[in-house]
């Protein structure tokens, strides 16, 4: 049980945010995905994808379900807190969409995993996390960078090996499908004053505006914070969209190189 509670089962003191443990776990988890997804783009059958899929949700449900117990044991039950409605939670429920869903709400859920999802991930190595004194060796430590690690490997496995390409006809949509997701959220927010996904008062983001802004437009702030839930998702769209652009441009280049390289080399054997 210490495993769970504790914030470092090998007992020495923290914290260990910035330690060697959490880099080289890092690092070691960045090349195992690397191979993964070299295997999956030139090995991988689109079942192969969709397996690996299925399993890096399932750990993360895992994980979360494991998670819960592990705050339960540490303690009083915190609304603020240990409920499964951050924007990185939202992946375990956009998900089954992804892989299992048939046109538009495959469409939504993979663009949502691939946009405002990989933000989720993201911030959680910006923003402070509540368990940034709990090092590598905690199951708590180990959850967090694991989980939202998973959070970047899948858009970078839906993207690369061509599972889903973004289009922009799929924006509206994904975005409405977010905002459904984030009920919940609202629903507490409102009923006991939580600040679930920044969208009740943006405490805990980064950025000292934020406060001041609050306080001039109250309840607006809500929908300020859609807006800009709005336009991360357009920006890593837009992102995406350019990389693929110069991805394809890259490689017709390189075909047509290696074209004239061909027809050169034929010309010079029959002369």
């Amino acid at each position: 049980m210490e495993f769970f509670t504790s914030n470092d089962w090998l007992g020495r003191s923290g914290p260990f945010a910035n330690s060697l443990e959490y880099i080289l776990y890092i690092l070691l988890f960045a090349v195992l995905s690397i191979v993964l997804i070299v295997l999956l783009k030139k090995k991988g059958s689109p079942k192969a994808v969709k397996i690996t899929l299925i399993v890096l949700w399932g750990i993360n449900l895992v994980l979360d379900i494991m998670k819960l117990v592990a705050l339960k044991l540490k303690g009083p039950f915190n609304i603020n807190s240990d409920m499964l409605l951050y924007i990185c939670s939202l992946f375990l429920y956009a998900m089954p969409f992804a892989i299992w869903g048939k046109g538009k709400f495959k469409n939504i859920a993979c663009t949502f995993v691939c946009t405002i999802g990989l933000f989720g991930a993201i911030m959680n190595f910006v923003v402070p996390s509540t368990v940034i004194d709990h090092s590598l060796f905690s199951f708590l430590g180990f959850h967090t960078v694991t989980y939202h690690l998973n959070l970047i490997l899948v858009p970078l496995i839906i993207l690369i090996t061509g599972y889903h390409k973004i289009q922009w006809k799929d924006f509206g949509w994904a975005f409405l499908g977010f905002v459904v997701l984030t009920i919940p959220a609202l629903f507490f927010n409102f009923m006991a004053g939580t600040d679930w996904m920044y969208l009740g008062r943006g405490d805990n983001l980064p950025f000292p505006f934020v406060p001041a802004l609050v306080d001039a437009i109250g309840a607006g702030w809500t929908l300020v914070a859609y807006a800009g839930y709005a336009g991360i998702q357009a920006l890593l769209m837009l992102i995406i969209w350019a990389i693929d652009k110069l991805v394809c441009l890259i490689a017709k280049k390189i075909n047509n190189k290696k074209q004239k390289d061909s027809e050169i080399l034929i010309e010079e054997k029959e002369s």
